[in-house]
């Protein structure tokens, strides 16, 4: 709301509603902003009635409650309290969810929310007994983690082949076209530190023949013909 909607309706929207909008998502930037100082207040105490004054202009009445009035009494408020960044409620909300959750016997609520967080206190605190290798709740790998180590070889293998990694989710077979698979060859090459040197190598050459190439056009001669001339040239070495 803050920074992405004023871009989101920028060709969207006429005019003076996207004005209206971006005033009032930079109202509460600056509201939320981590360093507060009294001119800042004073502009938030003027543009936020300005700003709710256009919101009017272009919303129905209904659209209005005590809720969206509210905002003109927010600069007041920051002028009080200081940075909001000391209180939000977002912390105490995700909680509330957390205990909401744990209710069991409708007609029991707040017993249910008590025997249920003294039964996970009691799981945390037996966590500590358990051997290292016993994946707790609490000491579960992440989600993101691959749980591997990377292999040993005794002969000398590119870096990019020694990665760990595990499939998000379920995978199908398909032959690649020729397009793809000179797409996949050219970032597999290009994104190996094996490779930087004869990359190095080949850009020099294609320099050397298209004197008169841009950047650009070079890229994509280097996209096109890295992958077979890295070929004939470890062919050629090896010989």
């Amino acid at each position: 709301m803050q920074r992405l909607l004023p871009f989101a309706f920028s060709a969207l929207l006429p005019r003076n509603v996207h004005e209206a909008i971006a005033g009032i998502s930079v109202f509460f930037r600056d509201l939320c902003s981590r360093v507060v100082t009294e001119e800042g207040i004073n502009n938030l105490k003027t543009n936020a009635p300005v700003s709710m004054c256009n919101l009017e202009k272009i919303f129905p009445p209904s659209f209005f409650d005590v809720m969206e009035h509210l905002v003109i009494h927010l600069a007041r408020e920051l002028e009080l309290g200081g940075p909001v960044q000391y209180r939000w409620m977002y912390i105490f909300e995700r909680y509330m969810h957390h205990l909401k959750k744990m209710v069991k016997n409708l007609s029991r609520v707040e017993g249910s929310i008590v025997a249920q967080v003294i039964n996970e206190e009691t799981a945390i605190f037996a966590e500590n007994y358990f051997p290292p290798e016993v994946h707790t709740k609490h000491r579960r790998p992440s989600r993101h983690n691959d749980r591997g180590e990377r292999a040993t070889y005794h002969v000398t293998v590119p870096s990019m082949f020694k990665e760990i990694g595990r499939l998000s989710g379920t995978f199908t077979k398909r032959r690649l076209t020729d397009t793809e698979h000179a797409h996949l060859q050219t970032y597999l090459l290009t994104n190996c530190e094996d490779v930087l040197q004869y990359e190095s190598v080949y850009m020099a050459e294609l320099r050397m023949t298209h004197r008169h190439a841009t950047e650009h056009e070079l890229q994509q001669l280097r996209d096109n013909g890295f992958a077979a001339w890295l070929r004939s040239y470890v062919s050629h070495i090896n010989k």
